[in-house]
């Protein structure tokens, strides 16, 4: 009894975290679930298959050595760490953020997971994690949120850039070329937000993104995607049951680009210029008139 009285309220499904406005957001609802159903399946039989053991160790093996153990080092994370918290869904959006076709913002991330009964493994692993990137010598800093504490990773891309090409080299390294060597770009200045509210794993680039799904989950009234319309017909016709499912908005995306193509022709253009303009060849090809894109698995 004393248990169930302390017991977390259940995470809303994805559809009504995130706010009527994403963009786009890739989901499994409940992942033990689509686990399990996956295991049967026959591309995971083919993988688990004794035939493909030798294969499948040394790509893992490479894997690990290659990839994860350097990103593990660089930033201060054990992977192994974090597996086998998802206890229900996990879902990947995509957020307006304030994007649109005047503004230098950009859209935002969110990644939530829902632990359910790892809430306790999770608030251990997040402290973990702000102690190892302090430990490191990357910054940090604090903010809170509607109550709860987020811990805000500040790097740059090139930190991931150096782990990146240590994987994926160039080719052409060391190779003498007439071109002139490509202007080095400065890296980009990052921050992520990282907390837990609840059983509920939230990682994010945005705060205002964040404080949006924070809102619905203590049962605050705002809109949420199945709200909006093009959302809400794809998830009548499909996404109520199925083990995962994605979707893209891609009226607001085309809407977007349109205006940014129109504003760049505006101040390119000149007179008696045969090529039409970028959004006179969308509406041509019909595609300003698509309204999402949406895919299931059942």
């Amino acid at each position: 009894l004393a248990g169930a009285l302390s017991s977390s309220a259940a995470v809303l499904p994805p559809d009504q975290l995130l706010a009527d406005d994403t963009l786009a957001v890739l989901t499994i609802p409940d992942y033990p679930k689509a686990k399990a159903v996956g295991r049967e399946c026959a591309m995971s039989r083919l993988w688990d298959d004794p035939a493909l053991k030798p294969f499948r160790e040394k790509f893992t093996a490479k894997l690990k050595s290659d990839m994860v153990q350097p990103l593990e080092k660089e930033f201060g994370i054990r992977f192994n760490d974090y597996r086998g918290l998802a206890q229900g869904q996990i879902t990947l959006a995509v957020t307006r953020n304030g994007w649109d076709a005047t503004s230098t913002q950009e859209p935002g991330f969110l990644l939530l997971v829902d632990t359910k009964d790892k809430t306790e493994v999770l608030k251990t692993n997040l402290a973990e994690l702000r102690k190892k990137w302090v430990d490191s010598g990357k910054q940090v800093k604090t903010e809170t949120i509607r109550n709860v504490e987020f811990t805000t990773l500040l790097f740059s891309t090139d930190d991931l850039t150096k782990t990146i090409e240590k994987v994926f080299p160039d080719p052409d390294a060391g190779t003498e070329t007439l071109k002139s060597p490509k202007p080095t770009k400065p890296g980009k200045k990052l921050e992520w937000l990282v907390g837990q509210s609840e059983s509920l794993f939230l990682l994010g680039n945005s705060a205002k993104e964040i404080e949006k799904v924070l809102v619905r989950q203590s049962g605050g009234s705002a809109p949420s995607l199945r709200e909006q319309s093009s959302f809400a017909q794809q998830y009548a016709a499909e996404f109520r049951n199925a083990l995962g499912y994605g979707w893209v908005n891609v009226k607001t995306l085309i809407d977007v680009f349109t205006q940014k193509l129109s504003a760049k022709a505006d101040g390119d253009s000149q007179p008696g210029g045969m090529v039409p303009s970028g959004d006179k060849i969308l509406s041509a090809l019909g595609l300003n008139s698509i309204q999402c894109l949406a895919w299931s698995s059942q």
